[in-house]
């Protein structure tokens, strides 16, 4: 666990950090503008409140799900990612502005960016209204027994439910994945992000997942910061078989493990994590690995794994965190091959933070096993 004093650098940091870029984009659009000092007041004001009413939602998404409070936090979070995309128009601005120097030309650039950042942003926004979309991978594999032709495994990763999220597009999203007849149903991490008790209508739908053998879900990064105790009063309310460093055989036809998050095991934990959980497996079945970060995918290939499936990493939904993401992580997105292992890393079915998505799509991954 972090210490407090960790705990209070890491959130000082990271207000230092969203303030800071706040104020970037403040004074680019301001000073572009050269907007009189009355117009420059009521501009700052309006940056400052949608801060702290990030902030403040920020908060409360985690501690109630009171319905008359969803518009607050929406706008805060809509907040958050306006910013985020408008650091990243600014920052492409700059690049001109050492080009084009007259006050006129700033001007122009200035405007551009303000219209760019707020089309990108409804965009983003409007994006992400629809269902998630149905990924379809198929992939073969010689060590399904003879007597199966095929089998099917829906993927659901990163749904992080709260209060911002609406029930009835989580209803829509379990009814997609029951017209698939899945053979078995995953979650690969960050189920939840907030209070268990305030989810019962998210929970009512998990219930109604439907398939052969049932559904499995791991932990993620972000059922460490709710708590391991909320994950699994919602696993038991589910009737979700929760993997915790542990293996389960489906019906003699595939082997399924699952590892909590590193931020349970932590970095040095994690080899320990996965010897536990491929402990027993046998490897003449096809082994899929449940695993929330996807790094894990090139020891996991040592130690036998045939199928890994992730998430985590979202795609980055929007600037500037999909280009951090692609340089970031060494498996990104999407699926990968090592020798005759397979990697699938998820964009998420869900988001966090704002609901919005530029260059990626949420999504219901549909595997299908074929010999």
């Amino acid at each position: 666990m972090p210490s407090t004093t960790q705990f209070i650098i890491f959130i000082s940091v990271a207000l230092a950090v969203f303030f800071g870029i706040n104020y970037y984009v403040f004074i680019r659009l301001a000073d572009g503008l050269a907007l009189a000092a009355p117009a420059r007041a009521n501009i700052r004001n309006i940056f400052i409140c949608g801060s702290l009413i990030y902030i403040i939602s920020e908060y409360l998404s985690h501690h109630t799900a009171a319905p008359i409070l969803r518009p607050f936090m929406l706008a805060g979070v809509l907040w958050l990612g306006i910013i985020s995309i408008g650091f990243s128009v600014t920052i492409a601005a700059d690049v001109f502005r050492l080009v084009f120097r007259t006050p006129g030309a700033r001007w122009v650039i200035a405007l551009i960016s303000l219209i760019a950042t707020i089309g990108l942003g409804a965009y983003s926004y409007i994006h992400l209204l629809g269902s998630p979309v149905l990924r379809d991978i198929r992939l073969r594999s010689v060590k399904l027994p003879l007597a199966t032709q095929s089998f099917t495994i829906v993927q659901l990763s990163d749904l992080h439910l709260d209060s911002l999220k609406s029930p009835d597009w989580f209803a829509g999203v379990v009814a997609t994945v029951n017209a698939q007849h899945p053979d078995l149903v995953v979650i690969t991490g960050d189920l939840i992000d907030a209070n268990v008790y305030e989810l019962t209508p998210f929970l009512e739908s998990l219930n109604n997942i439907r398939s052969t053998h049932g559904v499995y879900a791991i932990t993620g990064n972000h059922e460490y910061y709710i708590g391991a105790d909320m994950f699994m009063a919602a696993c038991l309310y589910c009737g979700i078989t929760p993997l915790r460093n542990e293996r389960v055989s489906i019906d003699g036809i595939i082997e399924l493990a699952g590892i909590d998050d590193v931020a349970f095991t932590g970095k040095n934990g994690v080899e320990g994590a996965l010897q536990k959980a491929l402990n027993g497996c046998d490897f003449t079945k096809p082994v899929v690995l449940l695993a929330h970060q996807p790094d894990v995918f090139d020891r996991a290939t040592q130690m036998g794994v045939d199928l890994q499936l992730s998430g985590h990493t979202h795609r980055g939904q929007i600037p500037p965190m999909d280009l951090l993401v692609q340089w970031y992580f060494k498996y990104p997105y999407g699926l990968y091959r090592n020798g005759k292992a397979c990697l699938y890393v998820s964009s998420g079915t869900g988001t966090w933070g704002p609901p919005m998505r530029l260059t990626s799509d949420s999504e219901i991954v549909v595997i299908k096993l074929t010999q």
